[in-house]
């Protein structure tokens, strides 16, 4: 058997990372309005949209808690680079 791609070898390390912290964080803009993760106006504590749903539906199949961390849109990227959101 090859070795396996750099692909999943970074997944597996990535997933092994999430597993040790015991959560799995993930970045997004409340403030630009997107349908894909917003706070309800009556209760700006709860999220809801795409994103919310999909990794509300993942961490528990990882073993994890979710943790939502808001970062404004145009620093996303580099958040995500520095590991702050992820």
């Amino acid at each position: 058997m090859g070795a396996l791609p750099l692909a999943l070898l970074l997944a597996a390390s990535g997933l092994a990372r999430i597993r040790a912290q015991g959560e799995v964080r993930w970045g997004g803009d409340l403030q630009g309005g997107s349908r894909t993760c917003s706070a309800i106006r009556a209760n700006p504590v709860k999220l809801v949209g795409f994103e919310v749903d999909l990794v509300r539906a993942l961490a528990p199949s990882l073993g994890v808690r979710e943790r939502f961390v808001h970062n404004d849109w145009s620093n996303l990227v580099p958040s995500l680079e520095r590991g702050i959101s992820i």
